[in-house]
């Protein structure tokens, strides 16, 4: 009953009053093209004499007022719109009468036409319009409450500003009051009371057409727009007793029965086959419900059982791939989680071969600093003593990163350390590094770029040699003095397995430091720090821009007066503001050896 039957009466009832305003609508209109014909019939002068029409005319200028035969009341008429409704109220003092008036002008004579609107206008219109529904046409003064009124004053759909179209009235207002005439052409219908109560009806008329005019009131010698009251001319439908039990009726009647047996044996077995349906769907959908519980309380290996072609049996094939997918993801983020545990413990040992604190050299001021682009890396730095006054310093890079470089690190810082053994020489322990790497490294893309020295804190002196490494920059004491860099050449260890080669490449330098001077080491990793802009070549792959040796020098002239770790902070935090939170692209280092000043200790 409620699937069927109730929904199908609600859609009855939206049909029977969009066909009710399309008829009443169509009625209305047809009326009103009526109207308009009459009236233009009776601006030409062709009236007929069965109704009361008053036609006044004026040569040569405006007509501002009127006078009814037989009252001597002027009424002003000149402020009044083109054509309208007029209420005028007789002067002895019986019911109002109500005028249609229109204004025109032929050449140079002004017109101006009042027809009474009574049952002989009324009965003239029949004639002028066609009708479906309909046996009285009703005239009467309506002023509408205050929701109704809101509705009958929009019109701005409508064409004609004063004979206007409301497709929604429902029954006449007034019909007591109303001015009628019978469509009929044997009706005995009359204007009188038209009151009944039959099966509850307190009036027994519907409207199918109504017209409204806005309503000029005659007071005194003026007309004045009486807000919210209009004058409504309906087509009205007649309720008779005996009309129920008429043909149409019966007719109405037996089609009533039909869609009620319709409904019992057809739609009824609908509703059966889709409450069926419904049984299917709710199955389906607790096994669903079920496998979520399931999966949801950890049971990933749990499957849901359907057979079937439908939508549901396609969901549960994507419900049990869903399971296995997170089957793996877990297996997956389980061994991601410990490969990081994994690279977190590369990164303690690697950090735990770097030295924990630098040796107090006297008279000299020595810092460094290690930044990886991933947990591990290639990069790498030492300083240790030799003898009362010799400290063996080394900074280096292995090719790559990661885990592999970090393993080839530590064997390199590993063999430096233990070169003390055999020479103090920085030469003689690259090559025999050389040696060592080119001979047990397989991989020929990994290779190892350092620089290995002896700084003598007896004599001051500094000899190193660069095995392919990045140059260092040499800060002289003196401002007025310009920063260099030292020639130096030779080729990264591992690369060559000829020894004489090897060392024929490298070039022993020799410095000697002043007070105040400074030598700064570093990896490529300062001078190639990269990062894509917005209009970089993202796509092609190649950085947009670069750290490069000039931004290096600018900062070192900057802060080339301060102490090894206040350099080191200010080259680490321009290096940071560089990357602006890009990825780091590689690992850097920075180690930097400064003879102190006693004369002044920046």
């Amino acid at each position: 009953l409620f699937q069927s039957t109730f929904p199908q009466l609600i859609q009855l009832i939206i049909l029977i009053l969009i066909f009710y305003a399309f008829l009443s609508g169509w009625q209305a209109e047809n009326l009103r093209s009526g109207l308009k014909d009459q009236l233009s019939t009776i601006r030409k002068g062709r009236a007929t004499e069965n109704i009361t029409l008053y036609e006044y005319q004026a040569r040569g200028k405006q007509l501002d007022s009127i006078q009814l035969p037989d009252d001597d009341r002027p009424i002003e008429v000149s402020h009044l719109p083109k054509q309208g409704v007029v209420q005028i109220d007789p002067a002895d003092g019986g019911k109002p009468e109500y005028f249609l008036y229109s204004k025109s002008t032929n050449l140079d004579t002004n017109f101006i036409h009042l027809i009474k609107l009574d049952s002989k206008f009324l009965g003239l219109l029949k004639d002028e319009f066609q009708y479906l529904a309909g046996s009285l046409m009703m005239a009467y003064p309506y002023v509408p409450d205050r929701l109704p009124a809101y509705f009958y004053r929009i019109n701005f759909w409508q064409n004609d500003r004063y004979m206007k179209i409301f497709p929604f009235g429902i029954r006449p207002n007034d019909a007591t009051a109303a001015m009628s005439a019978s469509l009929l052409e044997d009706s005995d219908q009359d204007s009188g009371d038209r009151r009944t109560s039959f099966l509850g009806l307190s009036e027994r008329y519907l409207t199918f057409g109504r017209l409204f005019f806005d309503l000029w009131e005659q007071r005194g010698s003026t007309s004045v727009r009486s807000k919210d009251t209009y004058l409504c001319l309906d087509i009205v439908f007649t309720i008779r007793p005996d009309i129920f039990w008429s043909g149409l009726p019966q007719v109405i009647f037996i089609l009533i029965i039909v869609y009620f047996l319709i409904n019992l044996f057809v739609i009824r077995r609908v509703v059966r086959f889709g409450a069926e349906i419904n049984r299917m769907i709710v199955q389906k959908f607790q096994q669903l419900k079920g496998g979520i519980t399931q999966i949801s309380s950890g049971n990933l290996s749990y499957k849901i059982q359907m057979e079937g072609d439908d939508e549901f049996v396609e969901l549960a094939d994507q419900f049990n791939n869903m399971g296995n997918q997170l089957q793996q993801s877990i297996a997956e983020a389980r061994e991601k989680e410990r490969l990081e545990y994994e690279m977190q413990s590369a990164r303690q040992v690697q950090l735990s071969l770097l030295p924990r604190e630098l040796p107090v050299i006297p008279d000299y001021e020595v810092a460094a600093s290690l930044k990886t682009a991933t947990e591990v890396g290639g990069d790498f730095y030492d300083l240790f003593q030799l003898d009362e006054h010799r400290f063996l310093f080394t900074i280096g890079d292995v090719s790559g990163k990661g885990s592999s470089a970090a393993y080839y690190m530590a064997q390199f810082m590993s063999l430096v350390r233990y070169s003390q053994q055999f020479t103090f020489e920085p030469d003689e322990i690259c090559s025999r590094l050389n040696y060592y790497f080119s001979n047990s490294i397989t991989d020929s893309q990994i290779f190892v770029t350092a620089i290995i020295g002896i700084l003598n804190a007896e004599n001051n002196s500094l000899n190193f040699v660069r095995a392919g490494h990045t140059e260092p920059v040499f800060v002289p004491a003196d401002i007025t003095k310009k920063i260099f860099i030292p020639p130096t050449k030779g080729i990264g260890i591992g690369l060559t397995k000829n020894t004489a080669t090897f060392s024929k490449s490298l070039k022993k330098n020799e410095l000697f430091m002043d007070r105040g001077d400074t030598i700064i080491f570093y990896t490529d990793g300062v001078i190639e720090a990269s990062r894509h802009s917005h209009e970089g070549t993202m796509e092609s792959g190649e950085p947009s821009e670069m750290y490069g040796e000039a931004r290096l020098k600018e900062l070192i002239t900057r802060v080339r007066r301060q102490n090894p770790k206040r350099m080191i902070s200010e080259l680490d935090a321009d290096i940071e503001s560089f990357y602006a939170g890009h990825p780091r692209v590689d690992d850097h280092t920075i180690m930097m050896i400064q003879r102190i000043n006693n004369s002044e200790q920046v």
